[in-house]
């Protein structure tokens, strides 16, 4: 997902061997076993509600 949405040229750039330290190309990427909170990239104008709820729930946000 990253480096199709690339905006920067980051991933071209490391792939190029111009820039260093990019998880997933010269370093090493753990997905969490257990996320507390997951978000689909795709489905942006529901995800305000989604991290506002959680941080409600959590007692983080208001």
């Amino acid at each position: 997902f990253c480096k199709s949405n690339d905006q920067y040229g980051i991933y071209e750039k490391a792939d190029r061997g111009e820039i260093q330290h990019i998880p997933g190309i010269d370093l090493k990427y753990d997905s969490p076993r257990k996320s507390q909170l997951t978000l689909n990239a795709m489905e942006k104008p529901h995800q305000t509600e989604t991290v506002f709820q959680y941080l409600e729930k959590n007692n983080i946000y208001p």
